[in-house]
């Protein structure tokens, strides 16, 4: 008989009234509020994901050098490209030439 502890889970309920998403569920990074954890300046359309990518990276950059390169390698580089609404116009399509 083992008495391993159960594995943590982030599953939780979202809550829909904060957050306009279909689904009543999802895998949440407790207590994460970009906010809270980046501060007010420059967050107010930041969106949760690039919140989390900016505060990982902020932590990751304020480690001391020697361990920042054993956990990136010296030639480690990051590009975060995110977007906000949709296509001008309202054009949908990839291939805008024939409008």
């Amino acid at each position: 008989m083992s008495s391993a502890t159960p594995p943590r889970t982030t599953d939780a309920a979202v809550d829909t009234e904060r957050w306009r998403v279909p689904e009543t569920r999802a895998h949440l990074v407790p207590g994460f509020e970009v906010r809270q954890t980046l501060g007010k300046k420059g967050t107010r359309s930041m969106d949760r994901v690039t919140g989390l990518t900016v505060a990982a990276v902020g932590n990751l950059l304020e480690q001391d050098d020697a361990t920042r390169e054993s956990a990136t390698g010296e030639r480690a580089a990051l590009v975060l490209a995110t977007t906000t609404g949709g296509q001008p116009n309202g054009l949908t399509g990839p291939d805008r030439r024939d409008r």
